[in-house]
């Protein structure tokens, strides 16, 4: 975890955005965290926190550090939809309670995802989605937000379906909610080129879905993070714009997430 630096973000620590990374296959939080960095630089975690941003990166389930000790067992189809459900919920109760304290705005989230993470972050995000306000407002009404929080997706060599998570279904239902979304591919893949094309048709063939969709090929053969790291291809400044643009600016104000009935004197 980055926490958001306070001299960046002159309006308030608590109007930071956030970014969570997600690994590809075989990857861990790790290549966000060291071995994505350009050669004597710093990797696009640490770039982002430098510019303002509260960063987390993620070891999915059986991946990294979250694999337990003595556990050798395979990722199974069924640990995808268990990674959209239960983990990157876990990953936002730890950002909610950063929210209440002030220290970054929940509000403004992004996720950069690689290849098989793909499909869990927007099955995540359309889970985010569908979660309604507290019914605490006037009447009975809709009030305080608990979710709505994701705000944009950036796909490295993005994959249709993993598993029982399908990232086609759930972009589907994101692309008319006024996300912002980015998709990423090498085009000497052929495979990477073809689906990341179709995801990006996808998202950008609605109403106002082409000033906020971005398609970025890349003249190179490698795929997901892979893309990282090599100043040639110059992928890491694509993101950074993006997510300053379509992220960073948003005027969002900090509202808590904690329903009016449920909150006392000491909260935030």
């Amino acid at each position: 975890y980055y926490p958001a630096k306070e001299d960046e973000n002159p309006s308030g620590v608590e109007n930071a955005p956030v970014v969570v990374m997600l690994h590809g296959e075989n990857g861990s939080r790790l290549v966000w965290d060291r071995s994505s960095a350009t050669p004597g630089g710093k990797t696009l975690a640490e770039i982002l926190h430098d510019r303002g941003y509260a960063v987390v990166t993620v070891d999915l389930r059986k991946f990294g550090e979250s694999v337990p000790e003595g556990d050798v067992r395979m990722v199974q189809a069924t640990d995808y939809a268990l990674m959209a459900n239960r983990d990157l919920p876990a990953v936002k109760v730890f950002l909610n309670e950063e929210h209440e304290h002030k220290r970054l705005n929940v509000a403004k989230l992004a996720i950069i995802a690689s290849d098989m993470s793909v499909p869990v972050a927007a099955a995540f995000s359309e889970l985010d989605w569908r979660l309604v306000p507290y019914l605490d407002g006037p009447g009975g009404g809709p009030g305080t937000p608990r979710g709505q929080e994701v705000k944009s997706l950036i796909m490295l060599s993005p994959v249709s379906s993993l598993g029982q998570v399908s990232a086609t279904r759930s972009l589907s239902f994101l692309r008319n909610l006024g996300l912002s979304f980015m998709v990423i591919v090498g085009t000497r893949d052929t495979q990477d080129r073809n689906q990341g094309r179709d995801i990006y048709r996808l998202v950008s063939g609605t109403r106002g879905g082409a000033e906020r969709t971005e398609f970025v090929q890349k003249n190179s053969n490698a795929r997901g993070t892979d893309l990282l790291g090599n100043p040639a291809l110059g992928t890491e400044v694509d993101i950074i714009k993006f997510l300053d643009e379509h992220l960073k600016k948003l005027d969002i104000p900090w509202e808590t997430r904690i329903s009016r009935y449920d909150r006392d004197t000491t909260t935030p």
